[in-house]
């Protein structure tokens, strides 16, 4: 199946300048990105939700259905005290290709979830089993 590409460009802005930015696909960490940098990635089809972060806090969140074979164009950007990010109609995937060093792109997978909650059920079954087990070797003895 055909990826996606996805683009992003920072804005080379004094506010912030020194701090990295971290893009987010479906709320997962993906990369950081420079004051001045632009960066690109594959990713499937399908519904998802580009963000971006100062740190922890998120900052804007674009939603969008891909075909195969799209190409996003997203430009991102410090206003305030947060980071914003859009689309944009210039060709940065365009751009990623200009100065890429590579000849195949990274391609991110990204799946619905990350796990926490599954863990976090077995974490508490495993502690009700230890608890039934004390509770039965304290009523043995």
């Amino acid at each position: 199946m055909e990826k996606c590409k996805i683009g992003v460009k920072r804005e080379a802005k004094v506010a912030f300048g020194g701090t990295r930015f971290t893009i987010l696909v479906d709320g997962l960490e993906i990369t950081t990105i420079g004051n001045g940098e632009t960066i690109g990635f594959g990713i499937d089809a399908g519904q998802h939700e580009f963000s971006v972060a100062i740190g922890k806090k998120v900052g804007s969140t674009v939603s969008m259905n891909l075909s195969p074979g799209d190409e996003v164009n997203l430009i991102c950007y410090a206003k305030g005290s947060k980071a914003e990010m859009k689309i944009t109609p210039v060709d940065v995937c365009g751009l990623v290709e200009a100065n890429s060093q590579t000849v195949h792109p990274q391609v991110i997978h990204v799946h619905s979830g990350n796990g926490c909650l599954t863990s976090l059920i077995a974490w508490f079954l495993v502690l009700i089993g230890i608890f039934l087990f004390l509770c039965a070797i304290i009523d043995i003895a």
